[in-house]
């Protein structure tokens, strides 16, 4: 890969009064992108190129068509902002921005070179709107941030089981993407040497997928629309999604291909984006304890997390067989007991640590657990095999400044 890229940004400053200030903004990009790829097989550098190499002369999808090697982008970013700050412990802001994020091609192709679809550029229009402030003598900091961001295009990466086996990666626009919320962080001093703080977050985030697109794109990629209809189509006719296909010959397949696959859900369902729980919580605290010229500082925060999914296609296996088609396949991809998959429930962890320091804090010596309490829960996922995260664990610091 190669990028050439040019830009220019010009922003003012506009002081209106002592307490309001606007500002505005732009930038201009102008983008080259180049792709190239060649296959180190013995077999595709003896003088000929058989049609299995991953090279560039087959950078062709699947209906035939020359897959570009080239991209261009040319943007306009602008920025607009408004701070008003009626006095020196408080600032009310509000800002509209607009950005992107350079197109690409698949990074990975498995099994052919028709795999090394491009993805156009990500475009987002982000808007916010809050208050910081400072109260009590500074004892207490309170920031509240409601936000709304619009984003076409988004590149949104996926992997599914190719036919020969092989784990094949994609990065494509599905749709265009829907987020707001709301941030809340609070710290709070109510005494020297102890601190503690508490921060808030929710968010309703969407996918939206455009209904009017045709059935296909120009590289023969089935729309979003016409894969749900597909899916839709598949479970009625009594196909379960992520099972095998077990069918036998010359009959329907058993498994449902189009539902579980990119952003649509195992139940016909746009899926819920990845990774964004609707409510987030961290709270802790720490307190300093004066021992002559010693000090000691024992800590704790807990952190929280509501259910939210890991993988793209939200695809999970529950206990419970099902029977479809064909057959009857031992585990359930609608309800049940979790089993695996890319479901990472609601959970919370807690931290702890206890902290002992010498003179002018030359010397420190230190304990401290993370996720001290063992909790588990999925925190990636690939191909309905679940990962988890780190388990309890202690650490022993010791430290002595010269």
């Amino acid at each position: 890969n190669t990028t050439e890229a040019y830009a220019g940004y010009l922003q003012a400053d506009v002081s209106l009064s002592d307490t309001i200030k606007l500002t505005a903004g732009i930038r201009y990009t102008d983008e080259e992108k180049k792709f190239s790829i060649n296959d180190n097989r013995a077999s595709c550098n003896d003088g000929t190129v058989e049609a299995t190499c991953i090279s560039n002369v087959n950078m062709r999808a699947g209906n035939g068509v020359l897959i570009p090697r080239t991209q261009k982008a040319k943007l306009w970013t602008p920025r607009f902002a408004v701070n008003y700050k009626p006095n020196d412990d408080m600032l009310i802001f509000a800002s509209a921005t607009r950005g992107f994020k350079s197109g690409g091609w698949n990074a990975r192709a498995t099994a052919s070179a028709g795999q090394l679809l491009p993805f156009s550029p990500e475009k987002v229009w982000s808007y916010e709107a809050g208050i910081k402030s400072d109260l009590f003598d500074r004892r207490v900091r309170a920031n509240l941030t409601i936000y709304y961001q619009d984003t076409s295009d988004l590149q949104t990466p996926s992997a599914l089981v190719a036919a020969n086996g092989s784990v094949t990666f994609i990065t494509r626009n599905f749709a265009d993407y829907v987020n707001k919320g709301a941030e809340l962080e609070l710290t709070f001093q109510p005494t020297d040497g102890l601190n503690m703080f508490l921060n808030v977050g929710y968010q309703d985030d969407k996918y939206k997928i455009d209904r009017g697109a045709p059935a296909v794109d120009a590289f023969g990629i089935q729309s979003v629309a016409a894969q749900q209809a597909a899916c839709l189509a598949q479970r009625a006719a009594g196909q379960i999604p992520a099972s095998p296909n077990t069918a036998p010959t010359g009959q329907p397949v058993n498994n449902a291909p189009s539902c579980g696959a990119g952003i649509v859900a195992p139940d016909g369902s746009i899926a819920t984006p990845v990774r964004t729980p609707k409510l987030t919580l961290a709270v802790g605290g720490s307190y300093k304890v004066p021992l002559g010229e010693w000090s000691v500082t024992p800590s704790v925060n807990a952190s929280y997390a509501a259910k939210s999914e890991t993988g793209t296609s939200a695809v999970n296996l529950f206990t419970g067989s099902i029977t479809g088609t064909n057959g009857t396949f031992p585990a359930n991809p609608f309800a049940g007991d979790f089993i695996s998959g890319s479901l990472s429930k609601a959970h919370w962890l807690i931290n702890a640590g206890l902290t002992l320091k010498g003179p002018d804090d030359r010397v420190s010596i230190g304990v401290e657990c993370t996720n001290c309490f063992g909790e588990s829960y999925v925190q990636s996922s690939l191909v309905n095999f679940s990962y988890y995260n780190r388990p309890m664990e202690w650490m022993i610091r010791a430290k002595y400044n010269f």
